[in-house]
């Protein structure tokens, strides 16, 4: 009984194998995580030369589909700020780095609360 049924999975693994066809490759999109950086403001953070840093990052993971939908809009938006506080999203997507900037109201908050104040 147990040589028949091996039988059977050989055979139906070799039924699978189609020599003519190659097997479609699907192409995998991987994003570890967010970097978010808060930019102008009271103190100037983000400032060249400036010491006063407000950064956070978010694993891809960790962050609830709503929100992974609403940074992929911003990313594709690309839509530009010109306000003196924003935040500037940077993530890694197929071996390229992105960068775009938003507006606060256009944050999800899970990625805005990730920001700490550091000084350099």
């Amino acid at each position: 009984m147990l040589r028949s049924i091996l039988l059977l999975i050989v055979l139906g693994l070799l039924s699978a194998c189609n020599r003519e066809q190659p097997l479609p490759q699907q192409k995998v999109t991987v994003m570890s995580e967010v970097t978010i950086e808060q930019m102008g403001g009271f103190v100037g953070a983000g400032s060249p030369g400036g010491h006063v840093r407000m950064r956070g990052r978010v694993a891809w993971s960790a962050l609830s589909e709503a929100d992974r939908a609403a940074i992929d809009r911003l990313f594709t938006a690309k839509t530009p700020v010109n306000a003196n506080l924003y935040y500037r999203l940077t993530r890694q997507r197929d071996g390229r780095t992105e960068t775009v900037d938003a507006l606060p109201e256009q944050v999800p908050r899970a990625l805005a609360a990730s920001v700490q104040t550091t000084l350099e």
